[in-house]
């Protein structure tokens, strides 16, 4: 498997700062496709953030407009 950075933001400002960094940056967000991916050389990344520790990406919510 390639080397990669982790990053495990706490907020949803700090993640988007890490997603929008130049190069190869892959969102972890609850599956394993992407780490499966990682180690099979179909992906690169230079960085991959996870998102599981984000509490406003952790619901869905429906209300009246959808």
């Amino acid at each position: 498997m390639p080397n990669f950075d982790y990053e495990a933001p706490n907020s949803l400002s700090s993640a988007l700062e890490l997603l929008s960094r130049p190069g190869e940056v892959r969102p972890l967000a609850g599956g394993t496709d992407i780490i499966d991916q990682l180690k099979s050389n179909r992906r690169n990344a230079d960085i991959v953030v996870d998102l599981k520790g984000i509490p406003e990406l952790l619901n869905i919510e429906s209300n009246g407009s959808g």
